[in-house]
């Protein structure tokens, strides 16, 4: 199959499909190449401008597994046909969007509790007390390692190639909790039953608060775990252009929104044990065995077209 997924930067959680379909379906492609469908798992990717940036609106099939819709203006309802195979999505807040004609399970990411790794995965052993992982698009404004040193924490960076993804995969599971800017470091946190808390650092200025919330809420709704807390950190409004102003003669200026290093310090050492979270177990063998089932059927009707 053609997987398709946000293939432009080196994000950890997009890079988890090049890593995972492969050895969930055990095949790249299926044998008729003119006709070979596309297949969108991990990933905010149900837009229209992802649809018409990959030529979606073509007569191949496309199945979708587990992926989200990008937010309550997507405008992706009104170009879906036949070709379009949902097996399920992300999470309610999606099939709310595709009209709730389509059912949910969770992200798809949790298909990694299904492959033969996975446990070996899940039982590293454990070396850190604490870990933090910021979303990519914050690692450019701080220095996270500095922070994680002055914490006494670990650093994982959610910036990754391809060949990383196992490695990262391991690092969080070596970790007793995970305090996340990434919500793929939340959800392989829960798979991985590490407890995790989140914070808000950058993101809602490179990415939008009604972006990010509605992807973080379609998972967690879809986990039972709507209602929690996280950190939400002060954003001071700095103007730096002086300089730039002065070599451009005034036509450029630029402001930078920022939380200061140490407001970012005292914050995360306040988090207590209490406010680290997991999805139940009785939920997870739920999606478990709903995932199990998808990936049973769509590997039997991969094999029978491929024949």
């Amino acid at each position: 199959m053609n997987y398709l997924y946000y293939d432009n930067i080196n994000n950890f959680g997009d890079d988890l499909n090049t890593w995972l379909w492969p050895k969930i379906f055990k095949r790249d492609k299926i044998a008729n190449c003119n006709n070979t469908p596309y297949f969108l798992g991990i990933g905010s990717i149900l837009n229209k401008p992802f649809v018409e940036r990959h030529n979606l609106t073509s007569n191949v099939k496309k199945y979708i597994f587990g992926a989200g819709v990008s937010g309550f203006n997507a405008n992706i309802y009104e170009i879906m046909d036949t070709t379009w195979d949902i097996r399920f999505l992300r999470g309610p807040l999606s099939s709310i969007v595709l009209g709730n004609k389509h059912k949910y399970i969770t992200d798809a990411a949790y298909a990694i509790r299904q492959i033969n790794i996975f446990e070996e995965i899940k039982n590293t052993k454990k070396k850190y007390k604490v870990s933090i992982m910021p979303h990519f698009k914050s690692v450019r404004y701080i220095d996270w390692q500095s922070i994680c040193s002055e914490l006494g924490f670990h650093y994982i960076s959610p910036i990754v190639k391809s060949d990383d993804v196992e490695f990262i995969l391991s690092e969080i599971s070596a970790s007793e909790m995970l305090i996340t800017e990434a919500m793929h470091g939340a959800i392989l946190a829960d798979i991985f039953r590490v407890p995790w808390h989140r914070f808000v650092y950058d993101i809602y200025r490179t990415d939008g608060a009604e972006y990010t919330e509605f992807k973080w809420n379609d998972w967690l709704y879809s986990i039972g775990m709507h209602k929690y807390d996280f950190i939400k950190f002060p954003y001071k409004k700095q103007r730096i252009s002086n300089v730039i102003k002065m070599y451009t003669k005034g036509l450029v200026a630029i402001e930078l929104w920022y939380c200061s290093k140490k407001q970012i310090i005292k914050k995360f050492k306040n988090i207590d044990n209490h406010n680290y979270f997991l999805s139940e177990s009785s939920i997870l063998q739920s999606i478990d065995e709903r995932i199990e089932e998808q990936i049973f059927l769509l590997n039997q009707e991969v094999i029978h077209t491929s024949l």
